[in-house]
């Protein structure tokens, strides 16, 4: 189930986004090989794997990040444990089909994803059924099987994070 979250849009989140949106925030290209699509990515907390079961921060940013979502998890009275990756992903429209990703869950361990919306540009997530559209600004959460429909206009950009 998809559970929008209220986002007080902190000073520390005002910033956060001006920077992500910024002309000079570093992107890294990546090609998902689910589904052959092509997307920008900034890895904050890389995610832990069989040879390494935590996770490493890999960027300058990973502390305002955590501090944005620590305020918005905080402000919803959630609790949380830890944060197994964090990461910036950019989504450019892409008009072929299908028009969603591929179906899928970011570990094969329990967990939660928490998604922050940093720009307007449509890309609706799907988790089992439900539907979120979101708008600049909005937070969820949720758990289980998901994707994400590509924007019709402008470059979706999301803060993803996964925790229990």
């Amino acid at each position: 189930m998809i559970e929008l979250l209220d986002n007080p849009c902190t000073p520390e989140y005002r910033e956060f986004k001006r920077l992500v949106l910024s002309d000079d925030f570093p992107w890294f290209y990546e090609k998902n090989p689910k589904d052959n699509f092509s997307f920008y990515s900034h890895v904050l907390l890389e995610r832990p794997h069989e040879d390494r079961r935590f996770p490493i921060s890999t960027s300058q940013f990973t502390d305002l990040a955590n501090d944005v979502f620590n305020d918005i998890v905080n402000y919803n009275n959630l609790q949380v444990d830890c944060i197994y990756r964090m990461n910036i992903n950019a989504v450019h429209p892409w008009f072929y089909n299908p028009d969603t990703t591929a179906t899928h869950l970011d570990h094969d361990f329990p967990h939660k994803n928490f998604l922050l919306y940093l720009t307007d540009a449509g890309g609706d997530t799907i988790c089992e059924g439900q539907c979120h559209e979101p708008i600049e600004d909005d937070a969820i959460i949720f758990e289980g099987e998901h994707c994400h429909r590509f924007p019709l206009r402008d470059r979706r950009v999301v803060l993803v994070a996964t925790y229990n």
